[in-house]
């Protein structure tokens, strides 16, 4: 079994109109260097290296590579919105998205990346970012369209906010990943996914609910783990 991680952070982006951000970049830097201490093969892509390109294509090159019994840890520090569905998969007509440094990464994109996964493939995304709290659902989860490819993967997302709420910015980390780092407290946490989002929440204002959901193929063994366990 191999971890990969892939980190993103943005402080600013190419789109005008969009404030520039202060702790998004320590973010990521911050969770690569965690994610070598645990052992996975990790990346970052930060500001300008963060474009819609080259973190799609990371994806996808990992979804190639990842077999049965990996695990891929993705996390996103930065802006995020939501845009006019246009194709009905969404109850509140929104897609959710994160900003990235030249386009927006809607939902529907991310779905169409999760597709390409192979059976047994664990998925782990931490989104501190606004309005993330569904960023990471498959069509599958939500059973609306037969005719699409399932998501085979089993994953799990922990978000920053719910879909109608905003993530804090910090002068050093953003509120969400400033809690997660003290709960974490340099590796003494031993507890599962949905208790490392309880934790997390403790921690943070009423305005800024975690979100826990699963996505793909159900795995009780994998939501039982410890969370970020190769």
């Amino acid at each position: 079994m191999t971890g990969y991680s892939l980190h993103i952070g943005l402080n600013k982006v190419q789109q005008p109109g969009v404030p520039q951000l202060r702790a998004c970049v320590n973010d990521a830097i911050a969770m690569y260097e965690l994610a070598q201490e645990l052992g996975y093969q990790a990346a970052t892509l930060t500001d300008e290296a963060a474009t819609y390109v080259k973190v799609f294509n990371h994806i996808a090159d990992k979804a190639q590579r990842l077999v049965a019994g990996d695990i891929l840890w993705i996390t996103y520090s930065g802006h995020g919105s939501q845009a006019i569905d246009h194709d009905a998969d969404e109850a509140d007509g929104l897609d959710e998205t994160w900003v990235l440094y030249d386009h927006q990464l809607r939902d529907d994109h991310l779905n169409h990346l999760w597709t390409k996964f192979k059976a047994g493939v664990r998925l782990v995304i931490f989104s501190d970012s606004c309005h993330s709290g569904t960023i990471a659902r498959s069509i599958n989860s939500l059973k609306l369209y037969d005719a699409d490819p399932p998501c085979k993967a089993s994953g799990i997302l922990i978000s920053g906010c719910r879909d109608h709420q905003v993530s804090l910015d910090g002068d050093h980390h953003g509120a969400f990943t400033a809690q997660f780092l003290k709960v974490w407290n340099q590796g003494q946490f031993a507890g599962t996914y949905k208790q490392l989002r309880q934790a997390i929440a403790k921690g943070l204002p009423k305005s800024q609910n975690p979100n826990y959901m699963t996505f793909g193929q159900s795995d009780r063994k994998f939501s039982r783990q410890q969370a970020l366990t190769i």
